[in-house]
This record gives structure tokens, C-alpha cells and sequence, in this order.
């Protein structure tokens, strides 16, 4: 049977709005972005600013693909402008630097401060205090000094009046480990930070939830390692009192 023959559609002689309205349309939106983007608000900006920068400060220690990117060395940082200080101190940090610091000066002399203190500073979330470690133990150990003992007392008694969480954090230089205790600088430095939170909770009766003790080895040196001087800096033990619970 023959088919009956089909009649050609008409031409739509309309068809070409549906491509000029979807260009149209892009158009459009791409003059709007170009305005958007044109406005500068500078409130905005500086927020964003602040943001990455606390974001390097805390976990810029480490790239993504976990290769160490030596955070710590102030002479030799690859991102030393955000890393090497953080500007913006919160109120409690500011509040709590000052009362470790008064409270310090005014139970340790002058020369006991020069040879134990290395410094305290206020970070993002919270105040470090950095202690020499060659002022504290004798040689590559993790026993006390006799001298060292009535200073420490005194610096227990100064984080005990503070509610907060205390990280302490043990540090060595990249000199050979002589002490067959020890097989590394990671051992070492974490034998240390042990017998100091040891100390706080054992003999000046600190609650254990508020303390950890943290191993870096020599991976964080605040100078690089090229003197016996440099090697005795970034030999210390440092005490990270935090005051946001948040970040960490």
C-alpha cells in the first residue's frame, strides 16, 4: 500500500530570538560581574586578609601534601611574612601575657629571667612562654638541674592561677643525641616535655586534663643551626597556654 506523501514543515523564520535572548542573557550576566567585581570593599578585604593569615599561623607548618615547610625558622621561613607574626592579639591573649609577664619579674630576679626566659609572646590563641633548655636540665637528659627547680616552682605557680589548657612542647637543636637513653632528637625533646608535665601534675598538683606534653624534635629551630649559640636557642621547652578552645 502507498504511503500518502508527508508535506514539509514550514521554515520557523523565529528561531534565531532563542539564541540572541540566551546571548542577551550572558551578556548581561557578564556585565554584572564585571560591576560586581569592580566594587571594592575594603572592610571585606581586610577580613578575608585576617582569615588567611590565622589559617597560616596555625596549620602552616605543613603544606598540604604534608612536606614540612619549616614554620619556625625566623631567618629562613618560605612564608615568613604571615607565619613570623601574627599582629592581631585578642584580648584575653593580651590580658594574659601581661599577667604571666608581671607576675614573673616579680617572683624570679633579673639575672634568673635573662638566663631562663627566652621569651614570651602572644600568639593567635594564646601566650608561649620559651624556657632554655640548657638552664633547665643538666646536659642531653631529661633530669632537672638543682637551680633550675625553685625557678620552675615559681612558673608553676604563675600557670596554676589560669584556667586554661597548657601544651608543653619540647625542643632540641640537630646536635648528635650522645645519651644512649635516647635514639633521636624526637625522643629526647619528648622526654623532656614528659618529665616537666610529670612535675606539674605530680608535685604541683595539676589537673592532667589541662596539660599535654608535644614532641617536635629539632624540626621547629628558631635559628638555624650554625653556631653552639644558635644550637643552645633553639635547645628549650616551650609552654603554650591556650586560651581559645576552638582551633584546637
Amino acid at each position: 500500500m502507498r504511503r500518502p506523501k508527508r508535506e514539509d514543515p514550514q521554515d520557523n523564520s523565529d528561531r534565531w530570538m532563542v539564541s540572541y535572548a540566551d546571548f542577551i542573557t550572558l551578556l548581561f550576566a557578564f556585565f554584572v560581574v564585571l560591576f560586581a567585581t569592580s566594587q571594592k570593599d575594603l572592610s571585606k578585604g581586610k577580613e578575608f586578609e585576617e582569615s588567611i593569615k590565622k589559617f597560616l599561623i596555625k596549620f602552616g607548618a605543613f603544606g598540604e601534601s604534608g612536606q614540612n615547610v619549616n614554620q619556625g625558622v625566623q631567618e629562613n621561613a618560605p612564608i615568613e611574612a604571615p607565619i613570623k607574626k601574627y599582629e592581631s592579639v585578642g584580648k584575653k591573649v593580651s590580658e594574659l601575657q601581661y599577667k604571666v609577664e608581671t607576675y614573673l619579674e616579680e617572683k624570679l630576679s633579673e639575672k634568673e629571667l635573662q638566663k631562663l626566659v627566652g621569651d614570651i609572646s602572644g600568639e593567635d590563641f594564646g601566650v608561649r612562654i620559651s624556657l632554655r633548655a640548657d638552664r633547665i636540665f643538666s646536659g642531653q637528659s631529661e633530669k632537672f638541674k638543682p637551680e633550675a627547680v625553685s625557678s620552675l616552682q615559681r612558673l608553676a605557680k604563675s600557670f596554676r592561677s589560669t584556667p586554661y589548657k597548657i601544651f608543653v612542647e619540647g625542643h632540641v637543636s640537630d646536635r648528635p643525641i650522645k645519651n644512649s637513653k635516647y635514639s633521636n632528637a624526637w625522643d629526647l625533646a619528648a622526654g623532656r616535655a614528659a618529665t616537666i608535665t610529670r612535675y606539674l601534675i605530680k608535685v604541683q598538683g595539676f589537673d592532667q586534663k589541662r596539660l599535654a606534653a608535644i614532641s617536635y624534635g629539632s624540626s621547629r629551630p628558631l635559628v638555624p643551626n650554625t653556631s653552639i649559640e644558635n644550637q643552645g636557642r633553639n635547645e628549650r621547652i616551650d609552654f603554650f597556654i591556650v586560651t581559645e578552645e576552638g582551633p584546637l
